[in-house]
């Protein structure tokens, strides 16, 4: 694999055997793309015999590899390694901490995912990742950090945020967060899926009026909002309440799915996470696999009613390490009746547009960032040959990635 970070290289041109721009339906055959700057100048059919000037001109050939915009997860946690459960007592010292964001970054860069959100912890490990990447001028992934998740004292999300104990706390708490510099809100507005008991969902957090509320607050703040929510209730509040986007929604209804296709709510279903627990110790392996059913029955319902849905992996959680099950996660959107290129769209333009970066990043469009990769194979007709990564190309986000304005 050929790994190029655009602040290293003087004008760059790529000439490939295809590309797929995010956009049109069909990819372009034999194409040359120009990169001034870390972004794209111009791409252009190419015969592969032209003759280019050199000394301008850093020319890299890959005849065998299909182009198409950088990857992008709407949903890890970096301060969780997949393996261990989360401690909301102990965080890690400094040095550790820092060793492991540059190893889990780095992890994600080879595997072709140059953007992610992330979903939070009690120590804003996000935003320190963030804003390292920035100042020390990383090899890295975009970052957006949620900080620290608004969530309800003494319900789930121990590790996620110390919560709120009632409504006259989400002024201070939504404000302490924009002024820590997060990039988006993260709420947690229900507890999480019982794997052990059928149609259980541990219990709701926020009401509808206390959702509208924090939404509210959020919105002053300019900040956009990612929702942890399922279960009927909790779904329906997040949707109707206008979250930007709804994460998990198991247990989603009928009903709540024809709101989520009528609104402008945006859905991270994170499939991988449950269908990895049916192996684990204290969980009902039938349980999990009703659950993940319905799930996937219930995204394949959304995306034939034209509800928006972004890749995410809840990387981090249990099960789950950074980065390498996000093709995992593509497949089983492709199981749930999303052809490829809708899973391709989902990895990379509506996945920037959850991210708040559809202005830099998610197409090959001249003007945005060069973030892109190469692979061996069509994946708008295969996704297993997204397996096949042969070039990654990005510029870091030191570069570009804009940053709330009150860090």
């Amino acid at each position: 694999m050929q790994v190029i970070s655009l602040h290293r290289n003087r004008p760059l041109l790529i000439r490939a055997g295809a590309a797929w721009d995010g956009i049109m339906a069909h990819p372009l055959c034999r194409v040359a793309v120009g990169i001034v700057e870390g972004r794209i100048a111009f791409i252009h059919p190419s015969t592969g015999n032209e003759e280019w000037d050199r000394h301008y001109w850093y020319v890299v050939d890959c005849p065998d590899l299909a182009l198409l915009p950088g990857l992008v997860d709407c949903h890890v946690h970096l301060a969780l390694d997949g393996v261990n459960p989360p401690n909301p007592e102990g965080e890690p010292k400094q040095e550790q901490k820092v060793s492991q964001l540059l190893e889990r970054l780095q992890c994600y860069i080879t595997h072709g995912i140059l953007a992610l959100r992330d979903g939070g912890d009690r120590y804003g490990t996000g935003i320190m990742a963030r804003n390292l990447a920035i100042q020390n001028r990383w090899d890295s992934p975009a970052v957006v950090a949620t900080g620290t998740a608004i969530r309800r004292h003494g319900r789930y999300g121990s590790f996620l945020g110390p919560g709120v104990t009632g409504r006259e706390d989400l002024p201070t708490a939504i404000w302490q967060a924009a002024n820590n510099g997060v990039d988006q809100i993260k709420v947690i507005a229900s507890g999480i899926v019982d794997l052990t008991r059928p149609n259980r969902v541990g219990s709701l957090q926020f009401d509808m009026a206390e959702m509208e509320t924090i939404i509210s607050l959020a919105r002053q703040q300019s900040l956009p909002v990612m929702v942890h929510a399922s279960g009927t209730d909790a779904v329906e509040n997040c949707i109707n309440a206008g979250a930007d986007s709804l994460e998990h929604g198991y247990h989603i209804t009928t009903g709540g799915l024809n709101k989520l296709a009528a609104g402008k709510t945006a859905w991270v279903p994170t499939l991988v996470p449950v269908a990895v627990q049916e192996g684990y110790p204290a969980v009902d392996p039938a349980v999990v696999a009703d659950t993940c059913n319905h799930q996937m029955q219930s995204v394949g319902i959304a995306h034939a009613l034209g509800a928006r849905i972004a890749v995410g992996t809840d990387a981090g959680s249990r099960g789950v390490p950074h980065a390498s099950y996000y093709l995992r996660e593509m497949i089983l959107l492709n199981r749930c009746g999303l052809p490829p290129q809708a899973v391709l769209r989902a990895a990379t333009i509506e996945g920037a547009r959850v991210l708040g970066l559809d202005n830099h990043l998610g197409t090959l469009t001249p003007g945005k960032v060069a973030n892109l990769i190469g692979v061996a194979g069509e994946p708008w007709r295969d996704l297993a040959s997204l397996q096949r990564i042969g070039l990654v190309c990005f510029l870091p986000p030191a570069y570009w990635q804009p940053v709330p304005a009150r860090h």
